[in-house]
């Protein structure tokens, strides 16, 4: 009996550390199998293998020269550039380095949702399900998409400096440091990717659900005081970025937001983004828990409203419950605004500006999610304390036990799509949608024979016609102007050849 004390007395004081070693051991576990893998999509290859600047003949001072990328982003490409003087283009510590960041950012998660819930059920449930989740993958398993979970890395580190400063008994000078490191860690993160942009309205959302009633002006004063200079580090991106990949499209009048095929997707989907956006958001939503078929989603079903009523009425009802979810759990305790906040700041670049050729990535899920798992858990563990009949509560955990290991196992069957280009551009081909005319389109890199490349070409075209006219006309006549140019190039290539 005194034995049992004693293991109970030591789980009770260090159950914080325990907990984080069961979600890093579990999260890096799920993944370590990809550290042997080699590069696999096409940005791989364009962003690492053979990007010059990340090679070790290239002086590191280039990474930094404002003309070289579409966003100045050098602290993405620093890390590639670094592993290359370690050791040229080896894609095996490149997933390792990955791996790490991703347990780094499953463990951040759980302390900010602890700090946020003061519940260790909701903080671990949600980070572990952040840790596995099938949409959370792809921007862990594509080297290439390592801005998003460093970036995240940064901007969670942030987040949990920032929630540190605030905690009662802290001395004056310990929250200005902390309070400075948040701003410096805020600061990498913007020179790593720029989604997430708008932390600093999450973090005045955090401060506001804190505020004592009755509205204290002296108190909104104070706060934005103290987010003054993240708020000035967030206008200089914007401005940088913007700058970068300069508005020259939007002012020629054909509302390109960047020369880099970035649009303002309102100007892309004109009148229609009243419905169309909220489908795309309730995509969103649905892929957290349940994901796509493929990693890569280059656009989703996009249909006239009036000749598809019931499909855009049960992706409304997605929004109304999510919406219906996150408004129950702030009904429960404020200070859960805070998870809305977190979706809603982090999903909103993704949303507001889209790639021509791409309207839904899952690596922008990879924050977003975090505050979606958050008011899940806490809606979960709202059941659990009004249930009475244990039974009721043994077949809830059942379910949501089920669906954890259906996401684990999922990632896991997920990563090998990556193990080599081949897999992932098979996986595209045998989707549905307009990812199979995309699939055969890419497969053109990985063929050398001229002969083989002109008939994936024509296959992609024939599919388009034939299959993707109706419910894809963002970009049924951007991809098929792409398809009869190369077509064209690969014919003329092959009568050179013949000739």
């Amino acid at each position: 009996m005194r034995r049992v004390r004693k293991i109970k007395g030591f789980v009770i004081k260090y159950k914080t550390l325990l907990l984080l070693a069961l979600l890093g051991i579990i999260t890096f576990g799920l993944y370590a199998r990809n550290i042997s893998y080699d590069f696999a999509y096409t940005d791989d290859f364009f962003e690492i293998v053979n990007n010059p600047l990340v090679k070790p003949s290239s002086p590191v001072t280039e990474l930094f020269n404002i003309n070289n990328f579409h966003f100045y982003t050098p602290l993405k490409h620093l890390p590639n550039y670094l592993l290359n003087l370690i050791s040229y283009n080896n894609p095996h510590i490149s997933h390792l380095l990955s791996n790490t960041i991703h347990v780094l950012n499953v463990l951040l998660c759980f302390l900010i949702v602890l700090l946020i819930s003061k519940r260790y059920s909701i903080a671990f449930f949600t980070a572990l399900a952040f840790g596995v989740a099938p949409a959370v993958s792809p921007a862990v398993n594509e080297l290439a998409a390592r801005g998003h979970i460093l970036s995240a890395f940064w901007a969670l580190f942030s987040t949990y400096l920032y929630l540190f400063s605030k905690l009662p008994g802290a001395k004056f000078s310990q929250t200005i440091h902390l309070k400075n490191a948040a701003l410096v860690s805020f600061i990498l993160g913007l020179l790593t990717w720029p989604t997430i942009i708008l932390l600093p309205l999450f973090f005045l959302s955090l401060d506001l659900t804190r505020m004592e009633k009755p509205f204290n002006t002296k108190a909104l004063k104070k706060i934005l005081i103290t987010l003054f200079p993240f708020f000035a580090a967030s206008f200089v991106a914007g401005v940088l970025n913007f700058y970068i990949s300069y508005l020259s499209g939007a002012l020629l009048g054909n509302g390109t937001a960047f020369d880099n095929d970035l649009l303002f997707s309102v100007t892309l989907l004109g009148a229609q983004s009243v419905y169309k956006l909220p489908l795309i958001l309730s995509r969103y939503i649905l892929y957290c828990f349940y994901p796509p078929y493929v990693d890569i989603i280059f656009s989703p079903f996009l249909p006239a409203f009036g000749d598809f009523k019931l499909y855009y009425i049960s992706h409304f009802l997605i929004l109304a419950v999510a919406f219906a979810l996150y408004y129950k759990a702030i009904k429960i305790n404020k200070t859960y605004a805070a998870f809305f906040a977190l979706s809603a700041f982090f999903l909103a670049p993704g949303i507001i500006f889209v790639y021509k050729t791409e309207l839904l990535s899952l690596r922008y899920l990879y924050l977003p999610s975090i505050g979606l798992f958050a008011v899940f858990f806490i809606f979960i563990d709202y059941c659990v304390r009004l249930m009475s009949k244990r039974v009721l509560k043994y077949a809830l955990y059942f379910a949501v036990s089920l669906w954890l290991v259906f996401s684990a196992a999922n990632t896991f069957q997920r990563k090998q799509a990556w193990q080599n280009p081949q897999t992932l551009l098979y996986s595209l081909i045998n989707s549905h949608g307009i990812n199979e005319v995309w699939g055969w389109f890419l497969a053109v890199n990985w063929e050398s024979d001229l002969e083989q490349q002109l008939f994936h070409l024509q296959t992609a075209r024939k599919i388009l016609e034939a299959r993707y006219s109706v419910g894809y006309e963002v970009f049924f006549d951007h991809l098929m102007q792409k398809l009869e140019f190369h077509i064209a190039i690969a014919k003329a290539a092959i009568d050179k050849k013949q000739s």
